[in-house]
């Protein structure tokens, strides 16, 4: 066997790849079917995918909707809490005040709580009643929207009734239930309802008053419910956390226990309710599959089920027959070119495992050409493409890379504030809700310096932006230290709308603040004055803080003009970075100065190009 598979190696090292595929020209029998077997195959798989999105979509929207209104409801029964007339008439009801006091008073206290309880019915769609009962579960006042109550409603013994009653004024969501004594009824006999109720409690003394009761029809669950139920045989469920049935498709199984074997549920006891949550399961013990979701606010389960057939069509049983017919044709092929391939299979291979070697990193590898056909001038090649890619790899790779990494090392550097200042705005409205403007003011202030340094787009401004990034800067400063700074400004309008890069004068300020003005007695002051020639600009920042001795300013603009200096410490980081900024925007013959000197203040020029900095293609990225 070896010396045969080396005869037909020497026979064909030297053939062209021509008669190489002639020869295997029987592998194009495989080459429909399996074109076709993958083009079906990704068909239905994306098919069933999109079924399964589709379904995981119209249960996301199902459960949302059904969340959202149990929300509004729950949000909805606390509207008594602040309704006056309606906590007197709960004290009333359980004999905490008296009606005859003041009989007038009464009267109009009643009609508005009548008012309340009614605008409250009328507030949802599908809101069938509004119950109001004292803490014995006596009905103190109700708003049914179209039948009527024959004998008082009394749910004192009923389960969500009591837990009202110790929730601590929480809401509690109860699964369906009937209000007895109403006319008319429905003709089978059944109107389901399900409440969402909250104990009242005096919001000045804490006192427990009573309970309010928002019952919601059940044809809110059937709308929705219908309105996603698609395939025939589907059958969609919504259990409460004891999972008992709220809603059933078959309206005949609302308030059964899943458990009850003739309802086909009981697989459902062992589920994983918060892991399986928009997962498509196989259900147990048949050819059905289950989307399990979870409505949190009223700890229910919504469980949809749908047929197999239903759910991905006869597409599996075309695909199997497919892959029988493709191993068949396969095997025979395969006896058929096995000998035959092996002559073209193995030099290929080298050629990719010496590529791997490449892309490993090893440079050194180069094929042995042993044959004159286009596998040959395909290996010649692959070695002059090797040559040329080493001689290139100090010249393009080594650069490239260094280029990567000092653009990793910007992106490193850089800060940002997106989150500081959504935090900020967060904490301004907290303190408008809490009356405390200002602390809102300062935090707006702050959130608008922010925002000026988020905008990245716009490294060049006017100078009017600029004073006023300024002064929102100094209103801060000044809420920190009762109004010690002074700000004078002495520019020209004519200079207002000149251009100037970013951030230009902020950090010289704050650079006086901290050093110079901040420890002092008296009331500091900033005067920024500006003045323009017919090529030049310039800003003079003057305090009058203490002042420099010609020993620390000569040091200070060592700091400043050294890099290999300025890198040993922190001194003079804010005048450095606007120094070299205006450098590199504006030119070399740019930038900024300094006149100092002890108990005088200190003054910072700036000077700048009054045709403003470079052309926006010419920016350098920072």
């Amino acid at each position: 066997m070896k010396g045969w598979h080396m005869l037909q190696r020497g026979r064909l090292r030297n053939i062209s790849i021509q008669k190489k595929i002639l020869v295997n020209m029987t592998l194009l029998i495989l080459l429909p079917l399996l074109i076709y077997y993958i083009i079906f195959h990704t068909y239905s798989q994306n098919t069933k995918q999109k079924e399964i999105r589709l379904i995981q979509q119209l249960n996301q929207q199902a459960t949302e909707g059904i969340d959202l209104y149990i929300n509004d409801m729950a949000r909805l029964t606390l509207q008594p809490l602040y309704n006056r007339s309606l906590r007197t008439v709960l004290k009333e009801a359980d004999g905490l005040t008296s009606k005859d006091e003041n009989p007038d008073v009464w009267d109009m206290t009643q009609n508005e709580s009548n008012n309340l309880i009614n605008s409250m019915r009328l507030t949802k769609k599908y809101i069938h009643s509004v119950f109001l009962f004292n803490r014995q579960g006596q009905m103190v006042n109700y708003s049914l929207s179209s039948e009527q109550l024959v004998q008082p409603y009394s749910p004192s013994q009923e389960d969500w009734f009591q837990r009202s009653l110790v929730s601590n004024g929480t809401e509690i969501i109860a699964g369906a239930t009937e209000i007895p004594n109403t006319i008319p009824k429905v003709t089978n006999g059944q109107h389901f309802v399900f409440p969402v109720a909250r104990g009242l409690k005096d919001i000045d003394s804490g006192e427990l008053l009573g309970v309010i009761g928002l019952f919601t029809d059940i044809s809110l669950l059937r709308d929705v419910c219908s309105k996603i139920s698609s395939t025939a045989g589907e059958q969609i469920v919504i259990l409460d956390k004891s999972n008992t049935i709220v809603y059933d498709l078959n309206e005949r199984h609302i308030g059964l226990h899943a458990s009850q074997p003739d309802l086909g549920l009981a697989f459902l006891q062992g589920i994983d309710v918060s892991g399986a949550n928009g997962q498509l399961l196989k259900v147990p013990g048949g050819n059905r599959y289950m989307m399990v979701s979870r409505i949190p606010s009223a700890e229910w389960t919504f469980v949809r089920i749908i047929p197999e057939k239903a759910l991905f069509g006869d597409g599996q049983q075309v695909q199997n027959r497919l892959i029988l017919l493709i191993f068949a044709f396969t095997v025979l092929s395969l006896v058929m070119s096995a000998s035959i391939s092996y002559g073209i299979i193995k030099p290929l291979k080298r050629l990719i495992e010496s590529m791997r070697r490449i892309e490993r990193g090893d440079l050194t590898i180069r094929l042995q050409v042993n044959s004159n056909d286009e596998i040959g001038n395909l290996s010649k090649g692959f070695n002059k493409m090797i040559n040329e890619i080493e001689r290139l790899i100090n010249d393009v790779y080594l650069t490239s890379m260094r280029e990567k990494e000092a653009e990793l090392n910007a992106l490193q550097a850089q800060i940002n504030p997106h989150f500081i200042y959504n935090t900020l705005e967060s904490i301004r409205m907290t303190a408008r809700m809490k009356r405390d403007m200002d602390t809102a003011s300062m935090i707006s202030t702050l959130g608008s310096l922010l925002r000026y340094s988020i905008n990245t787009r716009n490294r060049v401004v006017e100078v009017k932006e600029e004073i006023e990034h300024l002064n929102n800067y100094i209103v801060l400063q000044n809420r920190r230290f009762g109004d010690k700074f002074e700000l004078v400004l002495d520019i020209p309008n004519d200079l207002l709308s000149l251009k100037v890069i970013k951030l230009l004068f902020q950090p010289i300020v704050e650079n006086a603040i901290y050093h110079a003005l901040e420890t002092k007695d008296e009331k500091g002051v900033i005067k920024i004055s500006g003045f323009a020639g017919r090529e030049k600009m310039w800003f003079d920042i003057e305090d009058n803080g203490k002042g420099m001795t010609s020993e620390q300013l000569e040091e200070l603009m060592r700091h400043i003009n050294d890099e290999d200096s300025f890198a040993q410490g922190s001194r003079g980081i804010g005048l450095r970075n606007v120094h070299e900024r205006i450098k590199l925007y504006c030119g070399e013959g740019y930038g900024l100065r300094i006149e100092s000197k002890p108990e005088l203040g200190t003054i910072v020029r700036l000077e700048l190009p009054v045709r403003g900095v470079l052309a926006p293609q010419e920016l350098p990225k920072i």
